[in-house]
């Protein structure tokens, strides 16, 4: 990994993103999100991951966005 880079955790992005950490876990966990790199254990993200989160989350806020069962998702 390229140490220049500026590298944030997944709490860090659930807060710069404006989602609970549990909304965001929900959501890599689920596979909806790609997987980010990781550290030993620890996932880390890098500017075009938040970004690629950002994004994700605006459209998920701007539409009905459901489960094959009908219930809403986190």
């Amino acid at each position: 990994m390229d140490d220049d880079k500026k590298y944030l955790s997944l709490d860090e992005v659930a807060q710069r993103v404006g989602v609970s950490y549990s909304r965001l876990w929900y959501y890599l966990i689920s596979g909806r999100l790609p997987e980010p790199a990781r550290v030993g254990r620890a996932r880390v993200f890098d500017p075009s991951d938040v970004a690629q989160i950002e994004e994700f989350f605006s459209h998920l806020d701007h539409g009905a966005d459901e489960n094959p069962d009908g219930a809403m998702n986190p």
